[in-house]
């Protein structure tokens, strides 16, 4: 009697290149997932400083603080911050308050949580970007932390600067200015003038990664150079807002495309070896700050005169935020030559001098 069905049986060498292939896609999922997860622990969510305190509860789960961390605007992705936390299991989050920020990355975030300090028993110092490094002192004199005079004498000459590889290519006689990272800290109420540097300047070595550090290398410049740029930028954008003032997303938006057309111009100018002509340094020495400059100050002989000498300036005039020093690294390819800030704090360019002589007189006159 003959049967009704036949098993088919599928062949040995099929089998395998089946089992081959699920491997091989299985594989590519898993890079592909690490590749992803990768890039997302590695980039922050925004460019800009927006800290605030975030508490983790005791006994919540990584998930929890990871979907919390979303909602309140501190990472984009929940699923990288579970990501890194599952590949690496000795970081644990401790509960209690941390000082955390938009600009940071999820990789920075997370060992923040499971291996950095709370917020009990220190003191919270915010310093905004563009400030000087006498104007940092002057908030610390101020917060009881250590003397206005101490802080400036420990900034000319700070003697760990040769643990940071970051200054090469920074003079000998070039103080720390640029290179106190503007941030919200908080510090040890025993801390010492040099203890509030070296944190600021582990804080400028985090922002300032390897990336950023290689492109400023294949461009040829070196990061004294890239800051100092930063900081002229730093000083000419956004003079209008109060020191401190909290920016819309719209707002923050217009002063990163104008940072980068403000790097745009000085560079052409530095090409065409014209003077910079930057407001920002004769406020820098006149202590002065003011919109723009008048003809009496754009004649003063000093070093850091942009408008009677040619090339950047001796150093840094302030010390910029990141947005800033991408900026300096990543400028808008323009044809701009000039520039000029409306009352309002709105940036004008042109790209000849009558043009920029009738913005003067259409926005300023």
């Amino acid at each position: 009697m003959k049967d009704y069905y036949k098993t088919t049986a599928v062949p040995n060498h099929t089998l395998r290149k089946i089992f081959a292939l699920t491997v091989v896609l299985a594989l590519l999922i898993v890079s592909a997932l690490g590749i992803y997860g990768h890039s997302k622990l590695e980039e922050p969510l925004t460019y800009f400083s927006d800290p605030r305190e975030f508490e983790v509860k005791k006994g919540e789960s990584v998930s929890s603080v990871g979907q919390r961390l979303q909602e309140e605007h501190l990472i984009a992705s929940v699923f990288s911050f579970r990501l890194y936390a599952f590949f690496r299991p000795e970081s644990k989050v401790q509960a209690g308050k941390f000082l955390l920020d938009s600009n940071m990355t999820v990789k920075q975030i997370l060992e923040n949580l499971s291996y950095g300090r709370g917020l009990a028993d220190e003191i919270k110092v915010t310093f905004v970007e563009g400030e000087t490094a006498a104007e940092f002192a002057q908030k610390l004199e101020q917060a009881g932390l250590v003397s206005r005079d101490g802080f400036v004498a420990a900034v000319r000459g700070f003697s760990k600067s040769v643990d940071y590889d970051f200054f090469s290519g920074k003079p000998s006689s070039a103080t720390l200015e640029g290179y106190l990272f503007p941030d919200t800290y908080f510090f040890s109420k025993n801390s010492s003038a040099e203890d509030v540097i070296g944190k600021m300047l582990e804080n400028f070595g985090r922002k300032l990664d390897g990336k950023l550090r290689a492109e400023i290398l294949r461009q040829g410049k070196t990061i004294f150079e890239i800051v100092t740029m930063a900081a002229l930028v730093e000083g000419e954008v956004g003079r209008n807002f109060k020191p401190g003032t909290v920016l819309s997303k719209a707002e923050q938006e217009r002063l990163s495309i104008e940072r980068r057309l403000v790097a745009g111009v000085f560079y052409n100018r530095l090409r065409a070896n014209r003077a910079l002509e930057s407001d920002a340094t004769i406020s820098y020495i006149t202590g002065k700050k003011r919109a723009s400059a008048t003809l009496e100050e754009t004649r003063l002989d000093h070093p850091y005169n942009t408008y009677r000498n040619r090339g950047l300036p001796p150093g840094p005039i302030n010390n910029p935020s990141l947005d800033s020093i991408l900026a300096a690294v990543r400028p808008a390819e323009t044809d701009y030559f000039y520039f000029l800030s409306k009352p309002d704090g709105e940036a004008v360019f042109s790209k000849t001098l009558d043009e920029h002589n009738e913005n003067k007189a259409r926005y300023l006159d």
